[in-house]
């Protein structure tokens, strides 16, 4: 199987859940922008967000189709929404699909319908089986899971997360690292300086900065960091601040902000919205916490590696194939404040300790988690996904016709 003429660049559909500051559609932006000499891609989304103005700016189109509810547990419905992708992507002629996390596995049955080989990019560390279970309808949740022998390849970013799907009847199973571009936050760094940006922050100078990254929901546990925050307040040796980076509305939100005021933390734990800079609050941090309870390899470890940061975290699934404890941080148990506590009074009391751990970590990303390796293996992912060709033939399709 070969491209009918060379110069022209595969056409690759970009599938995701959403276009928000998120890891996993943060992760296939990258990978895009990477790549896209080499390839022409399109992205498929269906909800919008500010992601969207970044792929046009760089010249990749972007096409928006909402997906109603009821098309996720109602499969006429279902069917009838990739019928009306199907009439807008025909003329497209895409070469080949690539599906971002597990809640896309329509595009995966999209791509199947084009007659089109298809690569699914899994980032969730969960029971898969249980997961569409307990989120769709049997007849959807089997639609779902006869994706896995339809996609030429499911990758994976973490060896622990693959093995969790030992349960999918696949032999396409493969583990792509996350990578991150250490040239653009040593250029960051090079150009913003950490005390001016804690200065319009309003962070004095003998203050301590401890932050949490990522989405705010349950499973990054931000819940428990505050309780560790609660905990360390006790130290009056020591004016700590703590940051709470990537806040947007949700219950979850509201019930942080009513325990931060029940336990009178309001000048001590501050929220910060999602935004397009991430990095500033990087620079203005001493110290770096991921609480989470589900990880497989999160792009904001990597981030506190390279701004050398440093880390404690939960040891939970696929983290310790990115930072070891005691190497490049220290690692504790998920939902225990008090032990990420006592990690962080370590770290603080132990200059040596923290200069060790940054630098192995440094060392680390370099070896192992480089944006560079990072293409290279989504590249040749691309390439012999393209070869194989369209697996139409391994697929029953459980669509009804009425």
């Amino acid at each position: 199987r070969s491209v009918p003429n060379s110069n022209i660049p595969l056409k690759i559909l970009l599938v995701t859940h959403n276009l928000n500051y998120e890891g996993a559609p943060l992760m296939q932006l990258h990978i895009a922008l990477g790549l896209q000499r080499k390839y022409s891609f399109m992205v498929l989304s269906p909800l919008d967000g500010p992601l969207k103005d970044i792929y046009e700016s760089a010249g990749i189109s972007v096409v928006i189709k909402e997906m109603e509810q009821d098309s996720k547990v109602d499969l006429v419905k279902y069917n009838a929404y990739l019928a009306d992708l199907i009439k807008y992507l025909e003329k497209e002629k895409i070469d080949l699909v690539y599906s971002n996390t597990i809640e896309t596995f329509w595009g995966i049955d999209l791509a199947a319908r084009l007659d089109a080989p298809a690569i699914w990019g899994i980032h969730e560390s969960i029971d898969v089986k249980r997961y569409f279970a307990d989120n769709y309808p049997q007849e959807i949740s089997q639609v779902a899971i006869n994706q896995f022998s339809y996609a030429s390849k499911v990758a994976f970013v973490a060896e622990t997360t693959k093995q969790m799907y030992h349960c999918v009847d696949a032999m396409n199973l493969v583990v792509i690292k996350n990578g991150i571009d250490l040239k653009r936050i040593q250029e960051y760094r090079r150009t913003h300086e950490k005390s001016t940006l804690r200065n319009l922050a309003g962070i004095k100078e003998d203050e301590i900065l401890v932050s949490i990254f990522g989405t705010v929901c349950f499973r990054k546990g931000q819940r428990v960091f505050i309780e560790a925050a609660r905990d360390l307040s006790k130290d009056k040796n020591r004016k700590l601040l703590f940051y709470i980076v990537g806040a947007k509305q949700s219950t979850y939100l509201n019930d942080l902000k009513r325990y931060i005021e029940e336990n009178g933390l309001e000048e001590k734990v501050k929220i910060i919205e999602v935004c397009d800079d991430i990095y500033q609050y990087y620079m203005m941090s001493d110290y770096f916490v991921c609480a989470s309870y589900e990880e497989s390899s999160p792009q904001v470890v990597l981030e506190a590696m390279a701004f050398e940061l440093p880390i404690v975290s939960t040891n939970v699934f696929g983290i310790p194939e990115q930072i070891r404890n005691e190497c490049e941080a220290l690692l504790v148990e998920p939902g225990n404040p008090i032990a990420i506590a006592d990690a962080l009074r370590r770290l603080m009391d132990d200059a040596n300790l923290s200069d060790k751990l940054t630098q192995n970590g440094i060392y680390r990303l370099k070896s192992k988690f480089t944006y560079e390796m990072m293409l290279k293996n989504y590249d040749y992912l691309f390439q012999e996904a393209f070869q194989e060709g369209s697996r139409t033939e391994l697929v029953k399709y459980w669509s009804v016709k009425k």
